[in-house]
């Protein structure tokens, strides 16, 4: 009821419904509740005495509660008060200009709040990880994974603000749920001014500390970087390269030379240099180099000189077959002042009871920090609570034990970590994707296939290929080859591959040369120069070259063994692209995928490429089952980028109909060596496509095998799902001995021997006796083989291991004697 006095045109009294009044009062109502700290009760004698709306305090509790008035500050708003008070607090700025709904904010709620709060307990947790760099491609390790530079970690976690084909985008990582650290001195320049003596700059830093370890072994990185200085982050991602470093070396070389390695030993060189502009790289990275992606572990020691251009190789012998003499390393002590870049003249430990354990030892070196040259306290995270997370989850850093292992190529580790739980249902490698690891740190130079052999033997139980032959992102094992092929041998850019690696400088594993001329331990590696800018120079690689090849063909020869036909009919995670028009997902298969990469591997070709590894892949591919008839939905306007969304370009299209799309002009700009390795490519597939037999023909065929060796009881193929004939099978044992018995011993020497000849493939193909004149069949410098192109072994069979020198040549003539260049693999059959 109006007062006494009321008139119509005052606003204290709109003529409008009760329910509408609440509207009408509402600046008024929060006003007197938030700014005036008036009560319940108090508004609503005061709404009623002097505006005439009654009401009764639980109506202005339930409107309280839709409208989000609340005089009491939330847990979630005090904890980003809390990270914003220790940005201003080493920024030097007065923490009671902290408001909240305009009235200041009294920092000992804060303090009490911290206090309240349970503490930070870091876990390291793999199961919780997501890979969203993808810089392995697969992996979802928590310290395998930080040989990623801070560059791209900076683009996987921010927000693009321009498309570039060779470079990592140049954007600030955005903060989600806390105030961005500004601008300004280092925190290091201020940790002994006397406003962080106190106790609440204390506890407010050691809870920022902690919260930064949990995050990172969570592996929640925006949150484990956000509010840090560029600065910080650049010393916390220099840090966790230190370890990984520091790890991969002691995985590599378990066993000798040194027992612990240490910073010194490691040559990292001074990361802090408070008198240096905070932007500049070098007030982190502390070297010469001008690059801050590679060199954060690098010291100021010169750069050495270009790794040799020339291969080192690996022989698989048999037991009987050794011919060299196997003696043990000498055991002696490792001193300091001896040679650290000559691991040939180490000496071995001494056999000790207990064994070292290597997971020991990381733990150690995370407790220690001796590994790094930056001090525990000066680091923007808690290294100590890092340090306890991994002492309490020895089966989580068994994983990342194995994946270190894996990278370092080191088989006699990697199988005692695997034999430790490899029959163990709760020992997972899922987040690891070990085969795609294995794939992707490939070295054809020392231990060629037998690192994918012990992965297919030792986690056969719960962790098979089956399970994780296609990582998160989509990839295959046979992708991880492939994009290795395009690392190792061309100068294509990862994003040619795939959209996710759009920006990335370099595939990962770029630090490890699978032809062993040079890998992550090498100086020319850590100590990169201006010009190189996060990648390998394009003159330190060389063509597609025969222990590539070989090391690759094995891998996937093995594989299939286990697999069956699942390394050629599981679609390609390579090259996918969507229609514009309709969306339709365009996945290439396996030998489309193949024809991609080579024509890839073509157009950003080393010097002196002749494409034999590419036919040698796409052989390989056709004698374990690739069907060359198959066809896929593909667009080639969408491969290159042109789709212009007004129509669907897309077309069903078999392998060589694929191939026979590029561009007359493309193919005129390449060198005869790559133009006649093409039409070979082509020719080949074409050949398939002819013989491809149906289903019911297999059994034709198998019949034909056996009749047609004398010599032989049996198909030593009969497992592998082939379809190709004969010819085709002829093909993969010239292609197998021309690998196994020939390399290029010096520059400007051919890189293929005289026994296969690519020109007499084109040759033979035109007068129709597909191979009869290649060298190797012509003058009958092979041992019998079956149709299917496989050679047996003294046992008569072929399954469980790749054929050696002594059972493909009918007599030798192998140029292989170079033993400073080779490593000798003794095969165990049972």
């Amino acid at each position: 009821m109006a007062p006494a006095n009321f008139n119509s045109s005052d606003l204290r009294y709109p003529p409008v419904s009760f329910s509408k009044k609440w509207d009408y009062h509402r600046d008024t109502i929060q006003r007197l509740y938030l700014d005036d700290r008036l009560s319940i009760k108090e508004i609503a004698a005061k709404m009623k005495d002097e505006y005439s709306f009654d009401a009764l305090p639980h109506q202005y509790k339930y409107k309280f509660s839709k409208w989000a008035l609340n005089k009491n500050i939330s847990s979630a708003v005090k904890d980003r008060m809390i990270k914003g008070l220790e940005i201003r607090q080493r920024k030097g700025t007065a923490a009671e200009d902290f408001r909240y709904h305009g009235e200041p904010v009294d920092v000992k709620k804060l303090r009490r709040h911290l206090q309240k709060l349970p503490p930070v307990e870091p876990k390291l947790s793999l199961l919780n990880f997501l890979n969203q760099v993808g810089y392995h491609s697969s992996s979802s390790q928590s310290f395998a994974r930080w040989d990623v530079s801070y560059q791209a970690l900076k683009t996987a976690h921010g927000v693009a603000t321009h498309q570039s084909p060779s470079g990592w985008k140049s954007t600030r990582l955005p903060i989600h749920g806390c105030p961005q650290m500004p601008q300004g001195p280092s925190p290091l320049a201020t940790r002994s001014c006397s406003n962080v003596t106190t106790q609440r700059v204390a506890a407010i830093r050691d809870w920022t500390l902690n919260y930064r370890a949990a995050s990172l072994l969570d592996g929640r990185y925006e949150d484990f970087l956000a509010g840090m200085s560029a600065n910080e982050q650049r010393l916390s991602i220099a840090w966790l390269g230190q370890f990984w470093y520091f790890s991969l070396k002691t995985f590599k070389h378990w066993g000798k030379g040194p027992r612990f390695w240490t910073a010194s030993m490691l040559q990292f060189g001074d990361l802090l240099h408070s008198s240096s502009s905070e932007d500049a790289p070098d007030a982190v990275v502390g070297c010469h180099a001008h690059s801050p992606d590679l060199c954060y572990i690098c010291s100021d020691v010169q750069p050495s000189l270009e790794p040799s251009a020339l291969c080192r190789w690996s022989i698989h012998v048999s037991e009987e077959g050794i011919l060299y003499d196997e003696s043990p390393s000498p055991l002696a002590e490792f001193l300091e002042d001896e040679d650290f870049n000559n691991p040939e003249n180490w000496p071995s430990w001494p056999e000790e009871s207990p064994a070292a354990d290597p997971i020991a030892h990381l733990q150690v070196a995370l407790h220690t920090n001796e590994f790094s040259n930056i001090e525990a306290d000066q680091l923007p995270l808690s290294s100590m609570q890092v340090a306890k997370a991994v002492a309490q989850a020895p089966d989580e850093l068994l994983v990342e034990a194995v994946g270190f292992a894996i990278m370092a190529r080191n088989v006699d580790l990697l199988r005692d970590l695997l034999g430790r739980n490899s029959a163990c249902d709760t020992f997972r490698l899922d987040k690891l994707y070990p085969f795609h690891l294995a794939a992707t740190y490939l070295d054809g130079a020392k231990t060629c296939c037998d690192i994918m052999r012990m992965l297919l033997w030792e986690t056969a139980a719960h962790n098979s290929i089956r399970s994780l032959f296609v990582n998160k992102l989509g990839h295959t094992v046979l992708d991880s080859f492939m994009m290795t092929i395009l690392k190792a041998h061309s100068s294509c850019l990862p994003e040619v591959v795939d959209r996710e690696f759009r920006g990335m400088h370099q595939f990962a594993g770029a630090e490890v040369d699978p032809c062993g001329r040079w890998d992550a331990d090498s100086p020319c590696i850590r100590h990169p120069n201006a010009a190189t800018q996060d990648r390998i120079p394009q003159s330190w690689k060389h063509m597609f070259c025969h222990t590539s090849v070989q090391a690759i063909c094995h891998s996937i020869s093995n594989i299939s063994f286990c697999t069956g036909k699942l390394v050629v009919e599981t679609p390609s995670g390579l090259y996918v692209k969507s229609c514009g028009r309709c969306g339709e997902r365009l996945k290439p298969l396996p030998l489309h995928a193949l024809v991609l990469t080579t024509f890839h591997l073509a157009q950003n070709a080393c010097q002196g490429e002749t494409l034999f590894g590419a036919l040698a892949l796409l052989v390989c591919l056709l004698i374990h089952g690739a069907n060359p008839c198959m066809k896929a939905e593909l667009s080639v306007e969408a491969l290159m980028g042109v789709d212009d969304e007004e129509a669907c370009t897309h077309q069903a299209l078999d392998p060589l109909q694929l191939a026979k799309l590029v561009p007359l002009a493309v193919l005129t700009t390449w060198t005869k060596e790559l133009q006649l390795g093409w039409n070979v490519f082509l020719a080949v597939l074409q050949l398939a496509q002819q013989d491809e037999c149906p289903d019911e023909e297999l059994g034709e065929t198998q019949d034909q095998c056996d009749e047609n060796d004398e010599d032989i009881s049996q198909c030593w193929g009969a497992n592998v799902a082939r379809t190709s004939r004969e010819p085709i099978g002829d093909l993969w044992a010239s292609i197998q001995t021309e690998y196994l018995t020939y390399r290029r011993l010096d520059e400007g020497k051919p890189w293929m021997s005289e026994n296969f000849s690519m020109v007499s493939i084109i040759e033979d193909m035109n007068n129709g006796q597909p191979f009869s004149s290649l060298p190797l069949i012509k003058r009958e410098m092979m041992k019998p083989h079956c149709v299917c192109g496989q050679f047996a072994n003294d046992k008569d069979y072929y399954y469980d291991h790749c054929p050696t020198t002594e059972e493909v040549c009918a007599f030798y003539f192998s140029n292989l004697e170079d033993w400073n260049r080779s490593n000798f693999l003794t095969l165990v059959i049972d």
